[in-house]
């Protein structure tokens, strides 16, 4: 394969994946029919668990190197611990506290979310 060839490839590649990117969020965008508050709580927790869960992973897998189980078994298991994890300590030690605050800015009440009113940023 030459330099040119590679290239070629490279650039033809980063604008397929810009191109499904884009068309899969506007896919989104336009089947999205109403504001819920369950996508908007998770909305919410998702800068929280996009900061944390890599040391929970990398510990997740240490934890697990040595069961005797399949690759099979573990694999789901790890994002489904991770997530549950993440979502608990996102309602329990995060979601109330200035941390939630510093991640999310200021905003209305949860109850004025779930009837639809917007965030207020002050």
């Amino acid at each position: 394969m030459t330099q040119a060839t590679r290239w070629m490839y490279a650039g033809t590649y980063t604008l397929a994946v810009w191109t499904w990117t884009l068309g899969l969020v506007g896919l989104a965008t336009a089947l999205r029919v109403r504001e819920s508050p369950r996508w908007r709580y998770l909305a919410d927790a998702s800068y929280w668990m996009y900061l944390v869960h890599i040391p929970l992973v990398w510990g997740l897998q240490l934890w697990m190197m040595k069961w005797p189980l399949s690759w099979m078994v573990k694999y789901p298991l790890i994002p489904a611990i991770t997530v549950t994890v993440l979502l608990l300590t996102y309602r329990y030690l995060v979601r109330g506290t200035f941390v939630g605050v510093l991640l999310n800015g200021r905003g209305l009440p949860h109850l004025a979310r779930a009837h639809g009113s917007s965030p207020v940023h002050l």
